[in-house]
């Protein structure tokens, strides 16, 4: 799952740069897909996880203002123990998503 703020509850919905995060989210799964990875979920995490507390990505953005926070959730079912046989494979499909994130960003900001 590629998911981005806010995800307390009373916070004030979607942040304020939701397109973007949503865009960039997409365009993360989509490199994956396209190198024959899986599909992952892009969204708001309340939407799609329910209310999250004391989440870091709600504080980068809230707190420091960073202008692109996320939480990747890459278990795909493993809980948060991700069998070590499978972190090689992993790590190579994500790899792409993480590509896609850190070309555009840099072409933001660079």
């Amino acid at each position: 799952m590629v998911l981005w703020p806010w995800g307390y509850a009373g916070s004030p919905g979607w942040i304020n740069t939701w397109p973007e995060h949503d865009a960039l989210g997409f365009m993360w799964r989509n490199d994956i897909l396209a190198q024959g990875g899986r599909n992952y979920i892009v969204g708001n995490v309340a939407d799609v996880l329910g209310n999250a507390f004391g989440a870091c990505d709600d504080h980068m953005a809230g707190h420091f203002g960073i202008p692109y926070v996320y939480t990747l959730e890459l278990t795909s079912g493993f809980q948060f123990t991700y069998p070590e046989a499978r972190i090689q494979a992993l790590a190579f499909e994500t790899f792409w998503g993480y590509r896609a994130m850190a070309l555009h960003i840099g072409s933001k900001f660079g």
